[in-house]
């Protein structure tokens, strides 16, 4: 938990929040992209589960990638990815996650199929 103010927000909460206020609002995504919500969302990929909280820590991701896949159809949004190096380098790691793999949560399916839809949208419109 972070304090926005004096309320304490979860990151995956903040990071759903996003997701849903970019959800089909053009303006929405020019306020989140203008007020530095890609940078607050590209910290969230980095953020590590903590020990017996892997669920969070994959629904954050799984949140983080959404809200990025909505805001890369904006194109200023979507060229700020492009050309964010560490969002792409974690966007790829995710997005290439084995689909075999024994222990993959369907949380952790749906974070994989968001950051391969921003990396498509990024690399559509600005590959």
């Amino acid at each position: 938990h972070r304090p926005i103010g004096s309320v304490y927000f979860s990151a995956w909460a903040v990071a759903l929040a996003l997701f849903r206020l970019a959800s089909g609002n053009d303006r929405s995504k020019i306020l989140i992209r203008d007020a530095g919500g890609l940078e607050l969302l590209g910290r969230c990929l980095y953020q590590e589960p903590q020990a017996g909280d892997s669920c969070r820590g994959a629904r954050l991701h799984e949140y983080a990638c959404a809200a990025i896949w909505n805001l890369s159809f904006d194109d200023d949004s979507c060229q700020r990815v492009a050309r964010n190096a560490r969002i792409l380098t974690k966007l790829r790691e995710l997005a290439a996650e084995p689909r075999e793999q024994s222990n993959i949560t369907p949380t952790m399916s749906a974070a994989r199929k968001y950051a391969q839809g921003a990396l498509f949208l990024v690399n559509k419109r600005h590959g």
